[in-house]
């Protein structure tokens, strides 16, 4: 495993971490009354999760044309 893929690899934690957050955020919530607060972090973290989602697969694309 080269540097490069183990850098791309390492691209995918931000948006592991946004998810598991988002769900302990989302199960910590069920059952109580609604909170704004809680909504708008969900809502945050989802957004992070996916925009860091994106950017490691473009990046894991990217260097795996730059290798062939």
């Amino acid at each position: 495993m080269t540097s490069r893929t183990r850098t791309t690899l390492l691209a995918f934690i931000p948006a592991a971490v946004a998810i598991v957050v988002a769900f302990a955020t989302g199960y910590a919530w069920l059952g109580q009354p609604f909170r704004l607060v809680q909504l708008v972090t969900i809502l945050g973290l989802g957004a992070t999760a996916g925009v860091s989602l994106a950017q490691a697969i473009a990046r894991l694309r990217q260097n795996r044309s730059t290798s062939d």
